[in-house]
Parts: structure tokens; C-alpha cells; sequence
């Protein structure tokens, strides 16, 4: 395993969803997504990985869908959102952690409850393959999980575990958007210039 900071998951993820052809907006989304599921203790860089492998070939992918889930949830708040067929729903929840009322989503044989921008509970076994119907929805008031609480708490000093292929893979997808070195590039903005010595 490596460590890594959550500030060098979030900017990866974003460079990496720009270099697999996601628009910054969905591709800034999926990266805050992914480091609120890294800090939480979730292992969250396979999946975005393999999310990224085909992003224009997966229906209802969650790095397309997820960020109009929590605005949904807000437009009618009095009933459940139900989305049908969705991949790789354990990305999900990343979405959802920037709203103020507590919240439960849910598919077949997995849940996460999160309150106070925070996972409370979660009883899923994450790596779903297949579609699911997926569904969202407003909940009480919940106490904080010990679980999520250690892994969120230590992940801003000691960073994050990951998994060296999957890191590297994402690292792969970054380095699409970066400019190849030349004397031209460098001569019009790119790199440290000629000045730059150290």
C-alpha cells in the first residue's frame, strides 16, 4: 500500500477525469467525491479507476449522475430518489456528503447513512459489477460512526492508503492533460522556463 495526502487524491482524480474526457465541473465533482470517500476509510481508487477506463461507454455512470443527485434530493425533499441501472454506485455517497440534512442511500444488499457531511453507518460489501436501482432519501437525525470518525479524523496527518496499480492508473489518466516537454512549450509558458535553474 501507499500513503498518499488527500490533497494529492483530489487533484489526481480531477486531472485524471479531465484526461479521460470529462468536462473540469464533473471532473472537480468526482475528485471531492473521491477524497471524502478516501478520508472516510473507503477504498475508492480502484473504483474510480475502472470508472474512468470507459466513462462515455458506462449508461448511467455515477461520475455523470452523482452531482445532480444531492440538487435532486433538494428539489423534493418529500420523497425518495429512485435511479435505475447505475454502475458502480459506491462512488455515490461522495456526492451527497455536501448536504446539511442527514441523508440514506441505498441499492440491493448495500446502504450508506450519512449526517453532518459524514458516514454514520454503512452495511454494503462495496465492488457492485453490475446496474442497480439506486435510491436516495432524507432520514433522522443519526449519531457519528467510531468506524468513519478514527479513519476521518487521522486521514488529514497520516494520509490515505491506497493500492499501488489502481494509483498508478489514475496517475496514468493525470498525466493525459499535461503538455509533452519542447523547447517550444517551454519558450510559451509551460514548465519553470529557462530561468528556473534548481
Amino acid at each position: 500500500m501507499l500513503m498518499v495526502s488527500l490533497n494529492e487524491i483530489q487533484v489526481t482524480a480531477r486531472k485524471a477525469a479531465q484526461g479521460c474526457g470529462l468536462v473540469y465541473g464533473l471532473a472537480e465533482e468526482a475528485a471531492v467525491a473521491a477524497q471524502f470517500l478516501a478520508r472516510s476509510g473507503l477504498s475508492v481508487i480502484p473504483l474510480l479507476a475502472d470508472l474512468l477506463e470507459d466513462v462515455e461507454g458506462i449508461q448511467l455512470n455515477p461520475l455523470i449522475v452523482g452531482p445532480s443527485l444531492g440538487d435532486r434530493l433538494l428539489l423534493d425533499p418529500a420523497g425518495p430518489i429512485t435511479l435505475r441501472g447505475v454502475m458502480a454506485p459506491d462512488l455515490l455517497p461522495g456526492y451527497l456528503s455536501v448536504l446539511s440534512r442527514p441523508v440514506r442511500i441505498s441499492w440491493k444488499g448495500a446502504a450508506y447513512s450519512m449526517d453532518g457531511g459524514r458516514i454514520c453507518q454503512r452495511d454494503t460489501t462495496p465492488g457492485h459489477r453490475e446496474p442497480v436501482d439506486v435510491v436516495a432519501e432524507f432520514i433522522e437525525p443519526m449519531p457519528p460512526s467510531p468506524e468513519f470518525g478514527t479513519a476521518w479524523d487521522k486521514a488529514p496527518t497520516h494520509g490515505v492508503a491506497v493500492e499501488p496499480e489502481p494509483w498508478r492508473r489514475l496517475q496514468q489518466f493525470a498525466a493525459k492533460i499535461l503538455v509533452p516537454e519542447s523547447e517550444y512549450s517551454r519558450l510559451h509558458g509551460a514548465g519553470a522556463g529557462f530561468i528556473d535553474r534548481d
